[in-house]
């Protein structure tokens, strides 16, 4: 009879649990309302935000201007401004950001603030992915996190052409950054993949090592238990290749990194202080 009514019971929830995975429906905003209110009135006021057009193609820029200024009232529970990075809140990469102008001084990366400072930004970014996107100006302060401003909806429409990124490098030569080195990242990450996939089937399928808690939890922080098969010679050689294998694939990588890219931007490697207005 319980047999009868599990089966029963699994019968009716299947369906209903489908039916209610095909009726969810996309989360939309960023959630600036749900922010705690001392986030809201003591740290970061924006006004004079403007975000236009809010009707583009894919490829088309969109403008972001406005003022922040970090309040006087700065909790003391949380660290002190120092170190911020004024950017756009969007859902993902459906935007690319192309320039930015803080203070009236190009910011390619972070600055550094200071509480009672007023901050003017321009950001210009060009749409990506065709949908309808919320967009707002944030600012990301370390020890702090992102304290976003008011937001516009930004409808994407498809383009007759495909989105692209041409800039050009350091040596003069033009690449477009949506396709660059895309083809090499995606082998690499799915070599490293494998190695890692390796490794784990390799414990937990024939090995079992995870699932004989029994066993494991009564042996000595160095005791491999080679007499009774958990951990033998044997094992140790075959993970001593995998390391191997994946130094030698680190080694590759940076010598071909250097050949291949001689001239390298450092990244991050300076900040500046946007004259406070």
């Amino acid at each position: 009879m319980q047999y009868d009514w599990t089966r029963k019971y699994l019968v009716i929830s299947i369906p209903a649990i489908l039916l209610f995975c095909l009726s969810v429906t996309s989360a939309y905003a960023h959630g600036e309302a749900a922010d705690e209110p001392f986030l809201k009135d003591l740290t970061v006021a924006f006004y004079n935000v403007h975000i236009g057009p809010t009707d583009i193609k894919v490829g088309d820029p969109v403008t972001i201007t406005g003022s922040l200024r970090i309040l006087e009232t700065w909790p003391y529970t949380l660290d002190q401004p120092q170190t911020a990075y004024i950017t756009p809140v969007v859902p993902g990469p459906v935007f690319a950001l192309v320039d930015r102008v803080i203070n009236g001084q190009p910011a390619f990366g972070s600055i550094t603030v200071e509480r009672g400072g007023t901050y003017n930004f321009k950001m210009v970014m060009r749409g990506r992915n065709p949908g309808n996107w919320h967009v707002h100006p944030g600012i990301a302060i370390q020890g702090t996190g992102t304290l976003i401003g008011p937001g516009e909806w930004v409808t994407v429409s498809p383009s007759a052409t495909p989105f692209k990124m041409n800039v050009m490098l350091l040596n003069g030569q033009t690449v477009d950054l949506e396709h660059f080195g895309g083809s090499f990242v995606w082998w690499w990450s799915l070599a490293g993949f494998i190695i890692g996939l390796i490794w784990m089937i390799y414990w937990t399928v024939p090995k079992r090592t995870v699932t004989r808690l029994a066993v494991t939890a009564q042996l000595g922080a160095n005791d491999d238990a080679p007499d009774i098969g958990l951990i033998t010679p044997e094992d140790h050689k075959w993970m001593n290749v995998l390391a191997g294998i994946t130094i030698a694939m680190l080694v590759v990588g940076w010598v071909w990194m250097a050949a291949k890219y001689p001239v390298r931007l450092p990244q991050q490697t300076d900040r500046f202080a946007p004259a406070v207005e």
